[in-house]
């Protein structure tokens, strides 16, 4: 083997490894949905091998109450849980998680570099589902990719570059400017959210993540889906009970009302970033 084969063979193995062993925060915020938030944790437990990660829960006041209990008496290492005693929705539920970073006790000066959030209703069903994303996010970071989603069956949305058929073949894919991730499933630098600020909270509910992907594009940053991860999502677990309240109803319309005027003028949208100073405070910084 001469010098310069040597060279591309080395290369190739440090571009497919580039995550490996990497750490990351995985963050599942739910309300009731506990068969299914059981069974994604344990799916999480007995297919990720690549990574160091730690798991949070984040219970948006759920009526049972009992559920997050019995796990923080169980003491299952790797999984913390949090409860809101008011129900505040998506954005509410991960930005606390993001307010209280986990740390791994042999760092505990060092947040966890790698965040990637989960709806309660998503099921990973491969080993390298976390690790093919964040090799992804790697290899597309100088293309200005600043975080990455999984291929799903089902996004809840019209994007056909998001959806595919488990076990088929699918290229990463750089999202277009009315495209964006809908966080069923997605990997970013934790260093993004000290950039443009937290998600935005009740009662802006329902388009929190397509409002997060227009903040970014603001930004100059892009969303990408890694097309070796593969994500099996239910779509709207939690929405479709809620969406049965005329109240909820009305409130999701006017957030995307919202959302559509601030396009419409080209102003920055009126991000909620309450408290987003708490996390900018980190002594150290991140490359994204």
């Amino acid at each position: 083997m001469n010098e310069e084969t040597e060279s591309l063979t080395l290369r190739s193995k440090i571009e497919k490894n580039v995550f490996w062993m990497a750490e990351v925060e995985i963050i599942i915020p739910f309300h009731g949905e506990h068969t299914k938030v059981t069974k994604l944790v344990e799916a999480i437990f007995n297919t990720v091998y690549s990574n160091k990660y730690l798991i949070t829960l984040v219970d948006d006041a759920s009526v049972n109450k009992s559920f997050v209990r019995q796990l923080q008496n169980a003491k299952i290492p790797g999984l913390r849980c949090f409860r809101l005693e008011e129900q505040k929705g998506f954005g509410a539920a991960v930005n606390h998680a993001l307010k209280n970073p986990w740390r791994f006790p042999y760092e505990p000066n060092k947040k966890i570099k790698y965040v990637c959030i989960l709806h309660s209703d998503s099921c990973p069903e491969d080993n390298y589902w976390l690790f093919e994303m964040g090799n992804s996010l790697e290899k597309l970071r100088l293309d200005g990719i600043k975080m990455v989603g999984s291929v799903t069956n089902n996004s809840t949305t019209n994007f056909k570059n998001l959806t595919k058929e488990k076990g088929s073949k699918k290229e990463d894919y750089i999202l277009q400017q009315d495209e964006y991730l809908p966080m069923y499933s997605c990997l970013c630098n934790r260093e993004l959210f000290n950039r443009i600020g937290l998600l935005k909270e009740f009662p802006y509910a329902g388009t929190e993540a397509r409002e997060f992907a227009h903040r970014m594009k603001e930004n100059n940053y892009l969303q990408a889906v890694c097309g070796k991860s593969w994500m099996f999502h239910e779509g709207k677990g939690t929405l479709k009970n809620l969406e049965k309240n005329k109240r909820i109803q009305k409130i999701l319309r006017n957030a995307e009302l919202e959302f559509e005027e601030s396009i419409k003028k080209e102003e920055p949208s009126n991000i909620n970033t309450t408290d987003s100073n708490s996390i900018i405070q980190e002594e150290i910084k991140y490359e994204m």
